[in-house]
């Protein structure tokens, strides 16, 4: 049926013949006739506007079964919504003149600009770009996907039932052989009609030049019907020919075996037409069903690669899971980490990696189909795994972990660090899904079913090229896993050629390509991008060849970003800089004024991501470093602490770190009260200063307390007395807040506040009471004054407590007993506790036990003592070291600990001397 919406050139007889009103509808002119309807340009009176009227020819008024058929058509198209889609604005179902309303778009046929443009490029004149035609592809196609998702076939797609509006609409009419999948061939579609191109009676279905071969054989329609002719209107627009010559059904029929179609480029080779588009075309045109697009879906896939002109993958090899000659490594290992904050077993995880013996350079693509069986945990993809030496570093890379728990995120891990969480992701048992992870030009892209699932951006060079599989269990089925090759893209970014420079260790030439850049293109975004390179390529080529110059010269492309819109990359910049010289605290504070400059930056992303890698990279090797970056996140990234994988982190250092006794127990799962601790812990007054400004009284009490205690063990009695001065005259007041301030007092005058903390004090002893207290006895001791210190004693004798505070007042009473040589009143301390709670040594009495012991020469119980320490705890290894003389490596010490490990050194000496009297 040959009809479109928009009026053309109407003969004389034909205008003679139309009638002057249908229904309430004014008619000014015929638009089209067609097979088995008209359509004509009407005029509504009730709405004012001109609108299309499609109607049967008046021949068929008396014919049922075609007056059946067109009803068809309108009920059909009534029910798809789609902008591509004309839509029915009204139908008239009377039985005589049956006829149906739709829009009037004004344009022409794709078929007339076909037509236009094949002329102009004969007469050498300029034709539409192809891109436009491309775009007008893509239009269509997304309809046929909408179609084809409502089960419906079109079943008559050529240029002529396709509409390019004034506007830049694209619209498909004529639905009058449109029909629903799996609905039994409909008798009446096979009536014969008028017109050269028509259905023929009993015979095929649809025009004869864009029929798929299968169609000519009397095969059902699919959807790989629909998109062979897809396939032929791409060819005609790309290449302004038809793909063959089909003089009619009966020749094709006879020729069908022996039919080739061209490569376009072949057919128009001055169109520049890319090999890709080109492979699409041909892969729709497939005489075999099962080799074209299985769906519009997958058509539209490969459409977006090529508009976004990505690259054109080349199959380079098939790997299988059982096949071991397709893995250069097949073997169980241990990831580990946390290593500088925890020594136990559960930081480490053993996995299976397998890893693949064909490299895979430059963009590329992995491509498999997984079914996972029930209770698999999941699967890894593994990928830019580097060698370095001939050596495979396989816990660097990236793993893609595909988790099959609801309750736990699927995961981009980097060095077996999380830099993405996926909780979009599901996957259900027995169900095969279509994987595809994607990199192109430093960015990944992963495809499930051959939708988007997500994108990263690495501002880092991907130095790997080996992939390969990690598994935890077999409860999956994988197909053969299809390795693919990138090309360059058609275009490419303007530090391409750097970039490639900088991947092949060409230092010197991708320098001078990114600086070129940079100069080229001032004020524009590539321009900053090819700066952050420029300091990239110098920080690259510096740990080539350690230098001070490069590292300067690299220090200055970064601050040359200080001026520009992507200022948060010149810290970014600075703190990879720091992080290769190891000079971690520099690094932290870049991580830590770019946080605290561009809090709404866009590029904010790639900081918090970068903080985040740094995080847990750090955490296996360096305790201090981990602390630092742990603060940050608390502070300024509230979305990354909550992160599984920091939550974690967190649990394992609080498991192995020196407990804070005057820390009243609330949360360290909490940001702000773990950001008051590792404030404490680095020595940080003014970052617990900033929390506290942000706490409420009302609600927030417990904290303010412990910060402001803080504050006082770090001797900053000003800015506590100061923020307390600054409360409601209400807080100041309160119990609690008074104990602190006769904390702050003791500074000046210990034995007032000795004095006032008898008289205060409740009977009913807790943290509150146990942490001044404490405090006291630490001033006391080092004042050496005893007398205050035996007076704490009586006073503690009388007084019912806890016996975990209990044991925090007997540790400091045993020192000073100790320190007095007063071994008996020690003896008695101890002997209030079972040998096992002293033998603990997560216990507060364990290095008073361990010097008393040491003091009266009891070496075999002080040995077996120290046997016993695990290493876990960085303090206690300090002390064993010390009391053993053996050279041991135990984590770095904070100043708290310093401090402790200073008060016990002295006891410790004071305790060998009595030894060797």
């Amino acid at each position: 049926m040959q009809e479109h919406l928009a009026p053309p050139q109407v003969s004389n007889n034909m205008t003679d013949e139309y009638p002057k009103k249908i229904g309430r509808f004014e008619i000014l002119e015929l638009i089209s006739s067609g097979g088995m309807g008209e359509i004509y340009l009407a005029f509504d009176p009730i709405s004012k506007r001109k609108v299309a009227l499609k109607q049967i020819k008046k021949k068929f008024f008396d014919h049922p079964s075609m007056k059946k058929r067109f009803l068809h058509e309108a009920k059909i198209t009534s029910k798809l919504m789609h902008p591509s889609i004309i839509p029915i604005f009204e139908m008239n179902l009377d039985e005589k003149n049956p006829y149906y309303i739709m829009p009037f778009v004004e344009g022409n046929t794709l078929r007339k600009t076909l037509l236009e443009d094949r002329k102009n490029y004969k007469a050498k004149k300029e034709t539409l770009a192809l891109q436009t035609y491309v775009r007008t592809f893509y239009n269509i196609c997304q309809a046929i996907f909408y179609i084809h998702s409502q089960k419906v076939l079109h079943r008559d797609l050529k240029p002529e039932n396709i509409i390019l509006g004034k506007f830049g609409e694209v619209v498909l009419i004529d639905w009058g052989l449109a029909q629903y999948f799996d609905t039994p061939d409909d008798p009446l579609l096979d009536l014969e009609e008028e017109g050269r191109e028509i259905t023929q009676p009993g015979k095929i279905i649809g025009t004869v030049t864009y029929l798929a071969p299968e169609q000519a054989k009397a095969t059902k329609c699919n959807e790989q019907t629909d998109i062979y002719a897809l396939g032929v209107i791409l060819y005609q627009m790309i290449t302004l020919k038809m793909p063959h010559k089909r003089k009619d059904i009966k020749t094709f029929k006879k020729t069908i075996d022996d039919e080739k179609i061209l490569p376009p480029f072949k057919v128009a080779p001055y169109r520049e037409i890319p090999l890709d588009l080109e492979m699409i075309c041909m892969k729709c045109l497939n005489p075999d069903p099962k080799e074209r697009y299985q769906s519009t879906k997958e058509l539209l896939y490969d459409l977006e690669m090529h508009m976004q002109s990505r690259s054109q993958w080349q199959h380079v090899k098939s790997l299988h899971f059982e096949e071991d000659a397709d893995w250069q490594i097949n073997a169980d290992i241990a990831l580990s980490k946390y290593l500088a904050i925890s020594k136990t077993l559960e930081s480490i995880e053993w996995v299976n990696v397998r890893i693949a013996s064909h490299p895979l350079v430059g963009n590329f693509k992995i491509e498999t189909t997984l079914t996972f069986e029930e209770d698999a945990e999941g699967i890894g993809l593994l990928f830019s795994v580097p060698q370095k030496q001939d050596k495979i570093l396989l816990e660097n890379g990236y793993c893609l972990w595909l988790s099959t728990k609801k309750e736990k995120a699927s995961k981009l891990f980097k060095s077996n660090i999380q830099i993405v969480e996926i909780n979009t992701l599901q996957f259900e048992c027995g169900i095969p899904y279509k994987l595809s992870v994607e990199s192109m030009d430093q960015k990944i892209h992963f495809y499930m079913n051959g939708d988007l699932v997500f994108s990263y951006t690495s501002y880092l060079p991907m130095e790997g090229s080996y992939v390969g599989l990690l598994t935890k269990d077999l409860g999956f089925n994988l197909s053969q896993f299809n390795l693919y090759s990138g090309s360059l893209n058609q275009y490419v970014e303007c530090t391409s050629i750097g970039d490639s420079f900088l991947a092949q260790g060409y230092f010197d030439l991708a320098l001078q390509e990114y600086r070129k850049i940079a100069t080229s293109f001032k004020g524009q975004a590539i321009a900053d991008i090819a700066a952050f390179k420029a300091g990239i390529t110098l920080l690259e080529k510096s740990k080539c060849n350690p230098n001070d110059l490069d590292f300067q010269q690299a220090h200055a492309e970064f601050e040359k970003l200080q001026k520009t819109p992507s200022k948060p990359l010149e810290y970014l910049g600075k703190a990879l800089l720091y992080e290769v010289r190891q000079e971690y605290e520099e690094e932290a504070k870049c991580y830590e004024l770019a946080l605290r400059k561009y809090p709404m930056h866009p590029l904010l992303k790639t900081i918090k991501e970068q903080l985040h890698f740094r995080l847990q990279s750090v955490s296996s090797f360096d305790r201090i470093t981990t602390y630092r970056f742990l603060l940050i996140v608390a502070k300024f990234l509230p979305d990354v602490f909550v992160q599984e994988d920091t939550m974690l982190l967190i649990q394992t250092l609080k498991k192995d770190w020196q407990t804070l006794p005057f820390f009243e127990k609330t949360s360290l799962d909490c940001p702000k009260d773990l950001a008051i601790a590792l404030s404490f812990w680095l020595q940080k007054p003014l970052f617990i200063l900033e929390v506290l400004e942000n706490l409420n009284p009302k609600y927030d009490l417990a904290l303010i307390e412990n910060a402001i205690f803080s504050l006082i063990e770090l001797d900053e009695l000003d800015i506590a007395k100061q923020y307390i001065d600054n409360l409601d005259t209400h807080y100041q007041k309160l119990y609690s807040i008074k104990l602190l301030m006769i904390a702050i007092l003791a500074k000046h005058d210990l034995t007032q506040a000795l004095r006032e903390f008898f008289d205060f004090v409740n009977m009913n002893f807790t943290t509150k009471e146990r942490r001044v207290l404490i405090y006291l006895l630490d001033l006391a001791q080092k004042q050496k004054n005893f007398e205050l210190i035996n007076k704490v004693q009586t006073y503690v004798r009388a007084q019912k407590i806890a016996t975990k505070d209990s044991k925090l007042i007997d540790m400091h009473l045993v020192q000073s007993n100790l320190l007095q040589n007063q071994f008996k009143q020690a003896q008695m301390i101890l002997e209030k506790y079972k040998k096992h709670e002293l033998e603990q040594e997560n216990s507060y009495l364990f290095i008073p036990h361990l010097c008393f012991l040491f003091a009266t020469r009891d070496q075999k119980s002080m040995q077996d003592h120290i046997d016993n320490v695990s290493k876990s705890y960085p303090l206690i290894c300090a002390i064993q070291e010390k009391m053993t003389k053996k050279n041991l490596t135990h984590a770095q010490l904070f100043p708290y600990e310093e401090k402790l490990l200073k008060t016990f050194d002295n006891l410790f000496v004071h305790c060998k001397r009595q030894q060797e009297r």
